[in-house]
């Protein structure tokens, strides 16, 4: 009796880690998600649309600065043929940088990624 006792405290404790560890993944992809709401918050009551590094930043795209270029012309394209607008915003980098419709976006990095 006493060694199943035991064994089932041994389970149980072992459970326990488990769900532990799953907490911390979930409290990292709360964070996560909760910096993407503040991000995508702050675009929309600014209605600012969004800059390219802002986008890979929240869909865990790396930005290249060989890239910068060429993803900017094809979102001003996009944005000009569908009638969005096109906004500026500082980045501590750039200086000033475009910002374009997330429906833009999503189009421009379906065709890059």
């Amino acid at each position: 009796m006493e060694n199943i006792l035991s064994m089932l405290i041994t389970e149980l404790m072992e459970h326990v880690k488990r769900l532990e560890k799953k907490q911390k993944e979930l409290d990292i992809r709360l964070k996560d998600l909760e910096k993407q709401h503040r991000i995508l918050k702050r675009q929309m009551e600014e209605y600012k649309g969004i800059s390219i590094f802002e986008y890979g930043e929240i869909n865990d795209i790396p930005i290249f600065d060989e890239c910068i270029s060429h993803l900017s012309i094809k979102a001003s394209k996009i944005s000009r043929d569908k009638g969005y607008k096109i906004g500026s915003t500082s980045h501590p980098l750039y200086g000033r940088v475009n910002t374009y419709h997330v429906d833009v976006l999503d189009e421009v990095f379906e065709c890059v990624c």
